[in-house]
């Protein structure tokens, strides 16, 4: 998955004259933002399947409170699939990075924080 400013997604849409009202939609769907600095964001996937059902837990995982990881402890691959390692690509820069992680809600989205997306510093002190 990757995230892109909507503004350039705008212009690619607009620009195919056969684009599909169904694949217009779902991007206009997908949004996220703005924030005060940044324009709205899309966050895209190769995927075309618009189910909003839950996925089976065979799927998606069960309840397995009682197997979190502490102290570093490694797990196998599929333990906790619904867990997301996010790679960035910094401008100007070829490799990526990892920084931050995430959970999935569905088959097409991702929860993570706010920071995990933004160049904005925390600025931290008393409340």
């Amino acid at each position: 998955m990757k995230v892109i400013a909507a503004v350039f997604l705008c212009f690619l849409i607009n620009r195919t004259a056969h684009g599909q009202y169904s694949e217009i939609q779902f991007m206009r769907d997908s949004r996220c933002g703005p924030t005060k600095n940044n324009p709205p964001f899309v966050c895209c996937t190769q995927d075309t399947d618009y189910k909003t059902t839950l996925p089976d837990q065979s799927i998606c995982g069960g309840n397995i409170a009682q197997y979190h990881i502490t102290r570093g402890n490694e797990t196998v691959v599929t333990e906790f699939a619904w867990m997301v390692l996010l790679e960035y690509r910094r401008h100007g820069e070829q490799q990526l990075g990892t920084q931050c992680a995430g959970s999935l809600i569905n088959s097409r989205y991702v929860v993570t924080a706010a920071h995990c997306l933004s160049n904005n510093k925390a600025i931290y002190g008393d409340m």
